[in-house]
């Protein structure tokens, strides 16, 4: 059963001693800042990959404690599930190699009743296998489902932290209207200038 945590419950849970006290409270985060006044163009860290979500996500995990402890668990709680299921995944990797090549086998033995005898015998097997196995399957599918959770959770996460940073930047860095407009006076005039020579 896909079990998850209330948004706001995560919410107070993200809020609560998240931020030191930064240095400038109107700095605006890395991933902001234009690298390129012309172009526009964003500086991203490394990590972040493009995405600037991550690429504030990140800032904000390099000042906050919690967030930084979090991040690790997270990445424990990932690299023990890969580390731990290598086993199992051999395990029924070898199974499932040795079914499918004993049923190839099967398909190239010519004596129908010994074909039949033998096909029966596989199946029988293969039924006994994925019975004895089971209990094992069923948690691998429950952590499968787990791990979707994780995920979403955390996108959850990084949605509910990096919020509040786009919204202060948007009513801190809105640009003036003046330059656009100014702009717009220039190609008006540009364009009449042009018009009144290419009309006569």
């Amino acid at each position: 059963m896909k079990m998850t945590l209330p948004l706001g419950v995560l919410l107070v849970c993200v809020s609560c001693n998240m931020h030191q006290p930064p240095p400038d409270k109107n700095a605006i985060p890395e991933a902001l800042q234009p690298n390129n006044q012309s172009s526009g163009e964003l500086i991203f860290s490394k990590r972040s990959d493009g995405n600037i979500i991550n690429a504030l996500y990140d800032e904000e995990v390099k000042k906050s404690a919690s967030l930084s402890a979090l991040e690790k668990q997270i990445s424990d709680t990932r690299r023990i599930k890969r580390d731990t299921l290598a086993l199992y995944t051999d395990f029924f990797a070898k199974n499932d190699d040795y079914y499918s090549t004993a049923k190839w086998m099967d398909s190239t033995i010519t004596d129908s009743l010994l074909k039949q005898k033998i096909k029966l015998l596989l199946q029988k097997s293969k039924q006994a296998f994925e019975q004895h196995s089971n209990d094992l399957s069923v948690l691998m599918e429950d952590l499968d489902a787990k791990e979707n959770t994780l995920t979403d959770l955390h996108t959850v996460l990084k949605l509910i932290v990096t919020l509040p940073l786009i919204e202060k930047y948007q009513q801190q860095n809105k640009p003036a209207q003046q330059p656009l407009v100014m702009l717009q006076h220039n190609y008006t005039n540009t364009i009449k200038a042009i018009d009144s020579i290419t009309s006569k």
